[in-house]
């Protein structure tokens, strides 16, 4: 807590004075005991009683503090993003920053430019930090941060980065780093490991674990709205299936939220295929968008889909519709609990497909999964939303669970086109041209895609999920 040992002794006696006298008057150590020195430890009486107040202390902050739950996280479409207040009083700001396990440092300055506060400093210090799809550079200040509208998780002198300059993040104003600290080593100039937000919550007794949890939704609308949450401190049990949450260790060798996979397979009404080796190591990350396979997984994965391409424009593999109704369900196996991806939720919501594959006259499902080029697998943003997600830093595991999502259908598309479109031969690229938008019919209600295999294909996934 930062406080020297005499006021920790002192800060003790005041949070709970009772338990310390009752502790006193009830040993009332001999001449002998004050005197001697602890055969097992060596520790001496004073560095006893020392540790013993400091105990009291935490024991205490850990009573008082609550795990914060139904923080908003807004889809960004491509990502989510948490509202931080940086500041205190009538100058503090709000930014909305990406929620990004991958990483550990928070910044800010992206989109929306940053507004100094009377109690932020410049330490003096210059932050860079690289990420697959951008970079950030700038000057490293400390300020009171909280998350916005949530007076009990305000951090002291929390340290963050204002950027100079920044390229990848123009629809977010910065990133929340909530990955593994270490990840955060070298980033400041002359510094260390820099504590994330959830470091700092906990360590100010705000919240009594460093551990943080994520629910999130599909998008079947296109749109931004708040439709996910975080829990800091803990879980929040009402966003996920009674008995369904399950834990694996994070692997050490992988600075990310690593962890492994027993093995990824796909399932037909006809067979069931493992797809690539077995216990692959990957990570489970906010920041990544799609569902990352190992390529060998990736390449027999796509090949069970007739018909399924890669968009040349974007590098998204496309599925004809006229291919769901014979599409099986993606399943990983964590902790040897299946996790079942069904067809929807290998697939973007139409909605949400158009915005990120514009040439495609023909309509085709826009997939979530994609290849990750190597050996390794990442769970990103958009499988999350079929799971809830826990990254528990004192045990060192990540944990998922099921959740009312899971098995929500969101392919939609209205009854004619899926008569019509079933009819289609869709085993080429699709042609150059700007996509016709589709008709709007009168008293045609946008209907989930349906037939007896489907029905029977989706049953069949929530009994292999029965844990």
């Amino acid at each position: 807590m930062g406080l020297a040992p005499g006021a920790i002794i002192l800060l003790a006696l005041q949070l709970v004075a009772g338990q310390i006298i009752v502790d006193i008057t009830a040993h009332s150590p001999t001449k002998e005991a004050i005197q001697s020195v602890d055969k097992q430890t060596g520790r001496t009486f004073v560095q006893r009683q020392r540790e013993h107040a400091t105990a009291v202390v935490h024991n205490a902050l850990d009573r008082r503090a609550r795990v914060i739950t139904n923080v908003p996280a807004a889809d960004a479409l491509n990502t989510y993003t948490a509202p931080i207040t940086i500041g205190s009083g009538r100058s503090a700001q709000s930014y909305d920053l990406l929620i990004d396990t991958g990483s550990s440092y928070t910044w800010v300055g992206s989109d929306k430019p940053y507004v100094k506060t009377s109690d932020a400093r410049d330490t003096g210090r210059t932050f860079t930090i690289r990420y697959g799809s951008g970079t950030a550079e700038g000057e490293h200040y400390t300020a009171n941060l909280q998350f916005t509208g949530f007076s009990g998780s305000t951090m002291k002198n929390q340290g963050f980065g204002v950027a100079s300059s920044s390229s990848g993040f123009g629809n977010v104003d910065g990133i929340l780093g909530i990955g593994p600290t270490s990840l955060s080593s070298g980033t400041v100039s002359g510094l260390g490991q820099i504590p994330t937000v959830i470091d700092t919550l906990k360590r100010q007794g705000r919240i009594p674990n460093a551990i943080v949890a994520a629910s999130f939704t599909p998008n079947t609308r296109g749109d931004t709205e708040n439709r996910g949450s975080l829990a800091l401190g803990g879980t929040d049990p009402s966003k996920f299936n009674a008995g369904t949450l399950v834990y694996t260790s994070k692997v050490d060798s992988n600075p990310y939220w690593g962890a492994k996979i027993n093995k990824f397979t796909y399932s037909t009404s006809r067979s069931t295929q493992t797809l690539g080796a077995a216990n692959p190591i990957g990570i489970v990350d906010t920041g990544t968008t799609l569902m990352l396979l190992p390529a060998d997984a990736f390449k027999a994965y796509m090949a069970s889909i007739p018909g399924a391409y890669i968009a040349s424009d974007t590098g998204l593999m496309m599925v004809p519709r006229s291919s769901y109704g014979s599409m099986g369900n993606l399943t990983f196996f964590w902790a040897n609990k299946p996790f079942v991806l069904i067809p929807d939720a290998q697939l973007m919501p139409p909605a949400l497909g158009q915005l990120f594959e514009a040439s495609n006259p023909n309509n085709d499902f826009v997939s979530i999964v994609a290849s990750s080029g190597g050996a390794e697998f990442t769970v990103g943003m958009m499988a999350l939303t079929r799971f809830y997600s826990v990254f528990d830093t004192p045990h060192k595991r990540i944990g998922l669970a099921y959740t009312s999502s899971t098995f929500q259908r969101t392919a939609g598309i209205s009854a004619t086109q899926t008569k019509s479109r079933q009819k289609a031969e869709h085993h080429k690229a699709p042609v150059s041209g700007k996509p016709k938008s589709p008709k709007k019919r009168k008293g045609k209600r946008a209907v989930p895609l349906d037939s007896a295999l489907a029905r029977h294909r989706l049953d069949a996934a929530k009994r292999s999920a029965q844990f």
